[in-house]
């Protein structure tokens, strides 16, 4: 299936439209799971993985819609772009990559008990060295190239083994895997500065007017943008488009004509341009 990727310039569509196809797309996503005759087989990691991803997605949709013209809403696209880029990622090596992400829970939960233990909870010694034990016995594909070589030489690992994420790449990383970079270097970068309280974009919302005062300005701050948020729920549409579309093609529930639809109508809007000018491959 063609999805739409979003890109800067252009006549937007109207919000209203945008968000009447939001709907429409979390409808069908939500059918997925009802077409489904009985829950997947433990067996079937990634399907699990991903329904995992697509519920998570679905949910995120819903909030975009909720927070309407909220700047905030680039919050939630930042967060369905990460979830679109990791289970893309995914389904280059399905088997492998999925079992990764299913056992980095065991490193994760070490991680939080020793932090937990570190700054005063009461975690017992038994259960934070069971939760070690398990870290060390599912983990090792994820120690750091430093704290393999002193494994394989010592049998002894440092305090922090293990890579910061399930994947062992960062957010750039990934993107430039799955032919996301574009994406990462426009609106991934251009969210991130509103979540990490960048100067450019926590200031951007601010204005200044000469006030009745000679002299002194009135500072005000602009809480709404919609070319921003039109930013955000084009790119919820893509992140979304693009989950569901990997199940589909994974369970084979048949919806892909259906969403060929909505993504047609979407890449047909004034809005609806996609990078370059060419769709976006999910699968």
């Amino acid at each position: 299936m063609s999805t739409p990727d979003t890109q800067h310039g252009g006549e937007w569509q109207t919000s209203d439209r945008l968000s009447d196809l939001v709907r429409e797309l979390i409808g069908l996503s939500t059918g997925l799971f009802e077409s489904i005759p009985e829950p997947l087989a433990e067996t079937d990691m990634y399907g699990n993985m991903g329904l995992t991803f697509l519920s998570k997605q679905i949910d995120h949709a819903r909030s975009l819609l909720a927070l309407n013209r909220s700047r905030d809403s680039v919050l939630i696209a930042r967060s369905m772009i990460e979830g679109m880029v990791q289970i893309t990622w995914a389904s280059k090596e399905p088997g492998n990559r999925a079992r990764r992400w299913w056992d980095f829970d065991a490193i994760q939960r070490w991680r939080t008990l020793a932090r937990r233990k570190s700054g005063g909870m009461n975690i017992p010694d038994r259960v934070l060295a069971e939760a070690e034990r398990s870290a060390l016995r599912l983990g090792r594909r994820f120690l750091t190239k430093k704290a393999a070589a002193r494994w394989k030489r010592t049998r002894t690992l440092p305090k922090n083994p293990y890579v910061p994420t399930w994947s062992g790449k960062d957010m750039r990383e990934l993107c430039e895997a799955t032919r996301y970079n574009d994406k990462y270097l426009t609106f991934y970068a251009e969210f991130s500065e509103w979540h990490h309280w960048g100067p450019i974009g926590v200031g951007e919302p601010l204005y200044a007017e000469l006030g009745p005062v000679e002299g002194r300005a009135l500072v005000g701050y602009q809480c709404e943008d919609p070319a921003v948020t039109e930013r955000a729920l084009a790119n919820g549409f893509q992140c979304l488009a693009v989950t569901l579309d990997i199940m589909d093609d994974h369970l084979h529930t048949g919806l892909n004509p259906e969403l060929q639809r909505l993504v047609n109508e979407y890449m047909g809007t004034k809005g609806g341009t996609s990078a370059g000018g060419e769709a976006v491959q999910a699968t």
